[in-house]
């Protein structure tokens, strides 16, 4: 019997690599880990065309690469998804992965140049192929443009699909809360180019806000209380303008009768594994600051119809898993990006035993 349950003990470690138990919706019903086959399903139900944007910074990137390997394994069943936890972390979690980028930028305060824009299409089930595929930045996703700091850029001809036939990610790096010279043009291809609007928006920053407080418009010498204060009011500043764009955005395009706003998601600032930070880091990045900044940013998320995935609490339990100090790739990541999916579909939120497999 011993044995027996130690098997089975096993196996759910082995199903649920973080290391607990199943993920549970609202109701306290079981939820089984999404596949890509369930993610692409899920996709296909929406109108139309399904289109999710991630503007944020490296712990977002990892999500969205995290998502993008789900979908582009598309495993035929459960084992193969619950596989997908124990294999390497995808390379995207690298600040410095380039592969398939189309935009280039050099950010103060490093100047380094680096990938600052991805874009995929992944095929809905209607179709028979599944992978992903880049297109254009140019023609796809308008917000993605050139600009002062931009290295070199080359837009791809994007692929032949029709309306509804595809799911479209695209990530585009933001580093601060509110740093004017990158997020007004993002801001204006919004209002101003936009061709459409996307189904949601998910948002994330703090990390260089607390790591480089200069350009954040506070110091390292500053109190917790000081340094949340300047987070939150150029959080204000970056959620106002925001509003104001995708009204535009609204107005502009409402001869096409887009009237839908874009759900727009904040994944919340994780914790710090302060053991794994090197030593110039420990005094600007700590847990103490992460959750000051979550309950600054919280009621002007709340005013502004901003929903909030909760970053810190899994990664609080996890120190161990983060190589880096702020970065957890691997299952801590993947089980962000199991939820993030829940929120952005939700049409995937089915109980395990549900008829939905």
């Amino acid at each position: 019997a011993l044995a027996f349950l130690a098997l089975l003990l096993l196996l759910a470690l082995r199903y649920y690599p973080t290391g607990g138990a199943p993920e549970a919706s609202a109701s306290g019903a079981v939820l089984t880990p999404l596949c890509g086959r369930d993610v692409l399903r899920c996709a296909s139900g929406l109108d139309p065309q399904p289109w999710f944007v991630v503007y944020g910074d490296s712990v977002s990137r990892g999500l969205f690469f995290d998502i993008a390997e789900l979908i582009e394994a598309s495993p035929g069943g459960r084992a193969g998804c619950a596989a997908l936890g124990w294999g390497q972390p995808h390379p995207g979690h690298s600040a410095n992965y380039s592969d398939n980028c189309v935009l280039f930028e050099r950010r103060p305060p490093t100047l380094r140049s680096k990938c600052a824009a991805f874009e995929f299409v992944a095929a809905l089930p209607s179709r028979r192929r599944r992978r992903l595929h880049r297109v254009s930045a140019l023609h796809s996703l308008a917000f993605v443009q050139p600009n002062a700091t931009a290295g070199p850029y080359r837009p791809l001809g994007p692929p032949p699909r029709k309306r509804g036939e595809v799911m479209r990610l695209g990530f585009r790096l933001k580093a601060f809360a509110w740093e004017a010279g990158f997020d007004e043009p993002w801001l204006r291809a919004l209002a101003d180019e936009a061709a459409a609007l996307p189904d949601a928006i998910v948002l994330s920053f703090g990390l260089w806000d607390m790591q480089y407080p200069q350009q954040a418009g506070s110091s390292s010498g500053a109190s917790v209380a000081e340094r949340a204060a300047a987070f939150a009011a150029a959080l204000q500043t970056f959620l106002s303008r925001l509003g104001d764009a995708i009204d535009a955005a609204l107005a502009r395009l409402s001869a096409r009768r887009e009237r839908k706003r874009p759900r727009l998601l904040w994944l919340s600032v994780g914790a710090i594994a302060s053991r794994a930070l090197p030593a110039w880091k420990v005094k600007l990045l700590h847990s103490n600051l992460s959750r000051a900044f979550n309950d600054a940013a919280a009621p002007l998320l709340r005013r502004a119809g901003v929903s909030v995935l909760d970053m810190y609490t899994e990664s609080s339990a996890h120190p161990e898993a983060s190589p880096d100090g702020v970065h957890y790739p691997g299952a801590v990541s993947r089980s962000h990006a199991q939820r993030l999916l829940r929120q952005l579909l939700p049409g995937c939120r089915r109980a395990e035993g549900s008829r939905e497999s």
